[in-house]
């Protein structure tokens, strides 16, 4: 992971280390699609630069690098009726990571050279 990481910082302009715990999330989660996206057990080495790229605009696109508790970043619904008002909020990132991964997932025609297709038994 240590080179998927080096690549994906190299990627986003990232030179320090402060946010590697996430960058190493963001990997393992874009991998983990992947494998699971191609009915693998280990990625191929082919695939590194692909998982690497995926991973950045996963960080990028899905805003997972801000704050909590940053206002922009923040999905806010509310109700009001008979002076009573009933709010709810969520972080945009995490309303926003699982759509971006899929999406970008399903766009990589580089991952059909790679997926594994299983046969099913004889009368099913």
């Amino acid at each position: 992971m240590a080179a998927t990481l080096k690549t994906v910082k190299t990627l986003l302009g990232i030179s320090d280390d402060t946010k590697n715990e996430i960058l190493k999330l963001v990997i393992k989660e874009t991998e983990q699609r992947i494998l699971n996206y191609c009915n693998l057990n280990e990625m191929p080495s082919e695939l590194r630069l692909t998982a690497a790229r995926m991973a950045a605009e996963l960080y990028t696109e899905s805003r997972i690098g801000e704050a909590l508790d940053d206002p922009d970043n923040a999905v806010v619904s509310s109700v009001s009726e008979g002076g009573r008002t009933v709010a709810f909020s969520m972080s945009a990132r995490i309303a926003n990571m699982t759509r971006t991964a899929d999406e970008k997932i399903s766009k990589m025609t580089e991952l059909n050279r790679f997926k594994r297709l299983y046969k099913l038994p004889r009368g099913s």
